[in-house]
């Protein structure tokens, strides 16, 4: 699974693991549409509406922040990945991408490495 290390400029969980590619979905655009945006904007991986894995899984996250309540409704999609193939930082979200197996990946979730929301829409994809 590749996941990316967040800038250390990132305001929110600077320097944790996060997802291969995550952004917000901004008026008029379709969660799909986004997904395959980000790919493009945060790992340069051109992508068709049709490599995205269906179903698509929704999760929604709610706890206390620092800030107030976070509750936040989180569309995931896997995407595969060619052998060749290395996600390349396109806007300067993520520092570096890290191809981990599953073990390690529950690992370092186990050990708070990653985001939150990142963790859910793992685990989500794992139980699939």
């Amino acid at each position: 699974m590749w996941c990316g290390t967040r800038s250390l400029s990132k305001a929110t969980d600077p320097g944790h693991l996060d997802n291969l590619a995550a952004g917000g979905i901004p008026a008029g655009e379709g969660p799909e549409h986004c997904a395959i945006r980000e790919l493009i904007e945060e790992a340069g991986l051109v992508r068709s509406l049709e490599s995205l894995t269906v179903p698509r899984f929704e999760v929604v996250t709610e706890r206390l922040e620092t800030e107030g309540w976070h509750s936040e409704r989180l569309f995931v999609f896997s995407v595969d990945v060619d052998a060749d193939e290395r996600p390349r930082n396109q806007d300067g979200e993520v520092s570096r991408f890290d191809a981990f197996d599953a073990a390690e990946v529950i690992r370092l979730i186990q050990s708070d490495l990653f985001t939150v929301d990142a963790a859910c829409a793992i685990a989500v994809t794992f139980a699939r």
